[in-house]
């Protein structure tokens, strides 16, 4: 009889899961329609996003999903939201690659803004959540002309998809492409080990002038990179005294190095380097002599070994 009870319960141990499940998502699908209809009521309910998001990873997914073919792009909006929530802070591979899939159809919506939206949620993800399917789409997306272009190649060559510098070789050519764009190309194969356009890049970077505008706005383009040569130039632009930059208060500029800039800059991809960024990319500091000790003794030890972390964007 004990037997025969196991088996009865080993039989309908699969029904049980199968109906929790059930259960889940009716629970997510409700939850989500409560969620979405008060946001078209202009009404934003963080409580019952938290209560979603408690909820299992793929339930809440396939909740979204119905929401990224509404009519409004506003509706659509919060289906892709929704979707990059759950498949950000999912520990399950399958779950993240699932979220990644979604959202790199949204990169096709035909409101750009939407566009826009998920490539940045794209580059939150690791590189292993882009399944071949979804690195072949973006090959193709990157091989066209396509809204934030000039983002999507980037996002290929933060993922490797090194078949595609041939193409933007060729690419680079055409007049049909802006100079962002092109940029982007050149940036994303220096990504992915081009050596010629690492070197293209770096000779004009040495020749600018250094400014608050080229720290802020070309030198991020070097970490991007990922490349020793960026990051040992870099690091010398930290071991630098010269007063190139402004401060930030305007209603007293001064003069002032740009190592701390810099370092803001660098923090986040080079392992072991001794300050760290906020989640807002703020340096974490208290003492700014100190910590300027700190860095600048630290690139001398270890300026010819140190690790890059090319796994995150």
């Amino acid at each position: 009889m004990s037997h025969y009870k196991k088996y009865l319960k080993l039989a309908f141990l699969p029904l049980l899961l199968l109906h929790g499940q059930i259960i889940m998502a009716q629970r997510a699908e409700e939850l989500v329609r409560i969620y979405v209809q008060k946001y078209r009521n202009h009404i934003t309910d963080g409580e019952t996003l938290r209560k979603i998001m408690e909820l299992p990873t793929r339930q809440v997914i396939d909740a979204f999903v119905p929401y990224t073919a509404d009519s409004l792009a506003e509706v659509r909006v919060i289906g892709y939201n929704g979707i990059y929530k759950a498949g950000i802070e999912a520990a399950e591979g399958t779950d993240r690659i699932k979220a990644v899939s979604l959202l790199i159809q949204a990169l096709s919506d035909n409101d750009h803004g939407i566009a826009g939206q998920a490539v940045g949620y794209l580059t939150e993800f690791r590189k292993n959540d882009f399944s071949a399917e979804s690195r072949y789409l973006l090959s193709q997306l990157a091989k066209g002309h396509p809204p934030y272009l000039h983002k999507i190649i980037r996002l290929t060559g933060y993922l490797g998809i090194d078949e595609l510098i041939y193409n933007f070789n060729q690419m680079m050519n055409d007049e049909k492409y802006r100079s962002r764009e092109k940029m982007a190309m050149q940036l994303a194969m220096g990504r992915m080990g081009d050596s010629a356009s690492v070197n293209d890049i770096m000779v004009r970077v040495s020749k600018m002038p250094v400014n608050d505008e080229v720290v802020n706005n070309v030198y991020p383009d070097l970490a991007y990179m990922r490349q020793k040569q960026a990051f040992d130039f870099l690091f010398n632009k930290i071991m630098s005294d010269s007063k190139d930059c402004r401060s930030s208060n305007p209603d007293n500029e001064q003069p002032i190095i740009c190592a701390f800039r810099i370092m803001e800059i660098v923090a986040p991809y080079v392992e072991g380097f001794p300050v760290k960024t906020d989640r807002w990319g703020e340096l974490m500091i208290t003492d700014y002599d100190k910590t300027l000790a700190e860095v600048r003794k630290w690139i001398a030890q270890n300026k010819n070994n140190y690790t890059l972390n090319n796994e995150i964007y």
